[in-house]
């Protein structure tokens, strides 16, 4: 009798511990849903606020696009001649564009002109060794503007002296 009651005694203490452990497992779960419940609320509110945003961009780049479409001048390259030395291209891209250019932009012109550009690996680089040669040798300069992230490429011409780029060319890079 003894033994049956020590061993109730022991279950009855086994019992009660898998209890406490239960209620707290019970509690720790409901901190947790109180938790998942406040993070939905904020995640549907933060997921509220970049609707919104995401409408706002909407609208202002509805409004932005047509005078950006205005500002774009589409360049006529007829009579562009594919065989011509790399010199001879980037003066004739400069001149039908009458306006200093960044060299992302001949590269653009090239590409739309030359089909065989776009077989190079590194466009960027090819282009960038026949400006500096052309800088080299004074067929081209290139003019830096403050804050443009490189170098605006012109003709000689367009210089009032050595380093005055004319006011006419000058706008020019402002209305880009």
């Amino acid at each position: 009798m003894k033994k049956n009651s020590q061993n109730w005694k022991s279950n009855a203490r086994i019992v009660k511990k898998q209890n406490e452990e239960v209620v707290s497992e019970q509690e720790q779960i409901e901190i947790l849903q109180r938790e998942l419940k406040k993070a939905l609320k904020e995640n549907a509110a933060l997921t509220s606020e970049i609707t919104k945003l995401k409408e706002q961009q909407v609208s202002k780049t509805k409004t932005a696009a047509p005078a950006a479409v205005k500002e774009q001048k589409i360049i006529d390259l007829e009579g562009y001649d594919v065989s011509w030395t790399w010199l001879n291209k980037l003066l004739f891209i400069l001149k039908r564009a009458n306006k200093p250019m960044q060299s992302k932009e001949i590269l653009k012109l090239l590409e739309s002109a030359d089909k065989s550009v776009k077989y190079f690996d590194d466009k960027q680089k090819v282009l960038s060794v026949h400006l500096n040669k052309a800088v080299k040798y004074e067929r081209i300069k290139h003019h830096k503007i403050r804050g443009s992230g490189g170098f605006y490429y012109c003709l000689p011409e367009w210089f009032e002296n050595e380093d005055h780029l004319r006011k006419i060319y000058s706008e020019k890079i402002m209305a880009q």
